[in-house]
């Protein structure tokens, strides 16, 4: 038997009703909308207990409860007879153009059951309670514990099964990690044998988003009211903090996204001091966020200057699966980037909580920081009084390099390199305590910046952060000036922060730039023609690989589907080449193809292959193809017209020239030495997997080594966003050209310039560039 719905919900609720007979043994709800929109759907049966919470959207999702099992979203038991309830909530439009949302559900009786394919422990329970043990301990010895606050599965609007995740969580060697649904909470979680893997659920409303840590409970969305402030204050109490008998533990209120429109914080009303930690960097690949995580650093400044000891804490916001990209991104956005580190004394939910409202936390990207406050006596989140706090801080990146900002009540008093761990280096400030109030480290790509670029607004860009110590003495902490959000936006502290970053502007737009002394150019659709050569040895390659795995490509084209969780059974090549930004005759401008070194490419296809050898092995499988392909076919290698007369010129005028590329030594080598271009070069620079590729700065700073230069007497010329980020994360200047992938439209937000070719340009132009 089978019962249908549809029909159209503005914000707000619908409760369709349905009646479950006696004796049945599964049920079956299977929904969608029928364009692209949420559309909470929770599943009541007749004793009004939940048994089913998920995200509807495009495509449509299907839960399965029996009394023994449920797939994702449900939860198993007695299936009782009587009148069962689905509550639909459309949260988007509360005060604004509310926008419809059409819907199509049926419910199907004694279907087959559908099992979760990993071990699981239980968490949220029909009655709504979390039955996690938040006090089972997973490790026993005290230390920084690496951790994700921030993610999504396709329980939401994440593209990850829940088993998929399980799997990246363990690749990316993470301790813990909370999985954050839109208004939902797993019924039950991975099982995993590393990573101990934690409740929450993400509060979502059109006045902004806060993640609730540790949740002593679900949202009850029963009849529940929906506005963003009685979500917002219901959300608030799952933490725990002020109900009677709630659970021993205390969860964590952690704002999202603070200033990412449109889904920045809105709610003016939040009370600051049910707010634990804030979420400085999230989604670093998302192009909005460089700027987003900026101003979130200048609110968690505000924060501090107004008495408020709130925390900044990292999260992926992870939404994809690996291979995938966010626009305009290059690297993938996936859960662990950026990271948060806990320090618990132990491996248990109840020690990371505690560590994260505490602030006993740091966050990085890449960097590998090795922290230590006092020779390990003191903690980030501590009060040390009127003490003096000795930072010993290095790094285990050994390719890229970083600096240290060292922030007191909002200025910044020291900017110290950091060094590689064991380099015999260390860097080391100490600062007395007396003299501030709180005292912040903030961790930043590249080399420390000159009084020259500061003047310019140039900093490098955000890696990780160290949270305050504070000298507990001031009375500012016991007597906050601001309680609320809207208060403190409207605050003093905010407004001074706003002036002086709105002077630096200023200062940056007046101030004269260096004189550009040296060019790096991307090769591929800069210098050389793109499309011909490489969609030619692009399809040469996976034929190869095809060929070399014959297992893998009896399906055809037509059975493609991205979305699969069978990555094996689904292999042709053009789902080889989709993978890597290339449809039909069509490089994607964001695509590993165009952007990426070849090692991506191998990742991508390794994951999608699946071959028995190892990742390494494939890898350099890859990379040989790439290199053969290149060679067996010199024909390809086309100078673009002007260029070898444009090097020429820059040449004789006295201007250092290089190569910064995503290509293979080998491969880079052979094409510009066919090409005629080889000996024009001062430098050469290739990602062969022994450096940082584009956009991290490593390439410009080899470059800038080699020919004593400094990266702001530097123009980048590239055919990519990409490029653009690279010469901008550098501090470079960037010329866009259009002989490449991207349009002007894509490389306009990123380029000082943007020109049709390099040939095209003028040496008055990149004098001023």
């Amino acid at each position: 038997m089978m019962l249908n719905f549809s029909g159209e919900l503005t914000f707000g609720r619908r409760i369709e009703t349905f009646e479950v007979p006696e004796g049945t043994t599964a049920i079956s709800l299977r929904g969608t909308t029928v364009k692209k929109g949420f559309l909470y759907a929770y599943l009541f049966d007749a004793n009004q207990h939940l048994r089913a919470g998920i995200l509807w959207m495009k495509p449509e999702k299907d839960v399965v409860i029996t009394h023994d099992s449920a797939s994702l979203g449900g939860l198993a038991g007695e299936l009782p007879a009587g009148t069962w309830s689905l509550h639909l909530y459309n949260l988007e439009g509360e005060d604004r153009s509310h926008k419809p949302m059409q819907y199509q559900a049926d419910i199907r009786f004694d279907v087959a059951p559908v099992m979760m394919g990993l071990p699981t422990v239980p968490n949220l329970q029909p009655d709504n309670r979390i039955a996690f043990d938040y006090s089972a301990l997973k490790k026993p010895a005290a230390g920084w514990y690496k951790g994700d606050l921030h993610a999504h599965t396709l329980l939401s609007d994440g593209h990850n099964t829940l088993e998929a995740a399980a799997a990246i969580i363990e690749t990316q060697e993470l301790d813990f990690m909370f999985l954050t649904e839109h208004n939902l909470c797993h019924p039950a979680l991975p099982d995993s044998e590393h990573t101990l893997i934690l409740p929450g659920v993400e509060i979502t409303t059109d006045k902004g988003h806060f993640n609730v840590h540790g949740p002593c409970r679900g949202l009850a969305m029963f009849e529940a009211k929906h506005a963003s402030a009685d979500l917002i204050e219901q959300g608030i109490a799952m933490a725990g903090k002020n109900i009677p008998g709630a659970s021993s533990h205390l969860g964590n209120i952690s704002i999202n996204h603070p200033m990412m429109k449109p889904w920045h914080w809105q709610y003016a009303d939040m009370p600051l001091a049910q707010v634990d930690t804030m979420e400085i960097c999230c989604d670093p690949t998302w192009s909005t966020s460089p700027a987003s995580t900026e101003q979130a650093l200048e609110v968690l400044t505000a924060m501090w200057q107004c008495g408020h000891r709130i925390y900044g804490v990292g999260g992926s916001d992870s939404h994809l699966e690996p291979h995938e990209r966010n626009p305009k991104a290059t690297a993938p956005s996936i859960y662990g980037d950026p990271a948060t580190y806990v320090f618990s004394h132990g491996l248990s939910g109840e020690g990371i909580l505690a560590g994260l409202r505490n602030g006993h936390v740091y966050l990085e990207r890449q960097c590998g920081l090795v922290v230590s406050i006092n020779l390990g006596s003191v903690l980030p989140g501590q009060d040390v009084g009127d003490s003096v706090v000795h930072f010993q801080l290095t790094v285990k990146d050994k390719v890229n390099g970083y600096y240290a900002e060292f922030i007191a009540d909002g200025d910044v008093i020291a900017r110290q390199a950091l060094q590689p761990e064991g380099s015999g280096l260390k860097t080391e400030v100490e600062v007395e305590m007396a003299r501030y109030h709180w005292l912040r480290v903030d961790i930043r790509r590249g080399t420390v910046p000159s009084d020259t670029q500061l003047s310019r607004g140039e900093r490098g860009e955000f890696e990780g952060l160290i949270n305050p110590v504070f000298n507990g003495q001031h009375v500012l902490f016991a007597e906050p000036v601001v309680t609320t959000w809207g208060e403190l936006m409207a605050s003093d502290s905010m407004a001074a922060i706003k002036q002086a970053n709105h002077l630096a502007t200023q200062q940056s737009t007046q101030s004269t730039p260096q004189k550009v002394k040296g060019v790096l150019f991307d090769k591929d659709g800069t210098l050389l023609e793109f499309h011909h050569m490489w969609l030619k040895v692009a399809q040469g390659v996976v034929n190869a690989l095809l060929a070399a795995y014959p297992a893998r490509s009896d399906i055809t084209d037509e059975k493609i589907d991205a979305e699969t969780d069978d990555a094996s059974s689904d292999v042709t090549a053009q789902s080889l080449l989709t993978a890597i930004g290339v449809f039909g005759e069509r490089v994607d401008n964001h695509g590993l193809l165009a952007s990426n070194p070849v090692e991506d490419t191998a990742n991508a296809w390794y994951a999608i292959l699946q071959p028995s050898c190892s990742r390494d092995a494939f890898t350099c499988q890859v990379k040989t193809l790439f290199n053969q392909q290149v060679e067996a076919q010199p024909e390809l290698i086309q100078t673009l017209p002007g260029i070898e007369e444009s090097l020429i010129k820059l040449k004789q005028m006295g201007y250092k020239l290089g190569i910064a590329t995503a290509d293979t030594k080998a491969a880079t080598l052979y094409s510009l030495e066919q090409s005629g271009l080889l000996g024009l070069f001062d430098f050469i620079g290739y990602s062969d997997g022994d450096i940082a590729p584009k956009p991290a700065p490593a390439l410009m700073n080899a470059f800038c080594a080699h020919c004593d230069l400094t990266p702001d007497q530097v123009v980048m010329f590239g055919d990519t966003v990409s490029d653009m980020v690279f010469g901008r994360n550098a501090g470079a200047r960037r010329i866009g050209v259009l002989t490449g992938t991207a349009t002007e439209e894509e490389l306009r937000p990123y380029a000082d310039f943007v020109l049709h070719s390099v040939a095209d340009f003028s040496p008055s132009l990149l004098e001023t560039a």
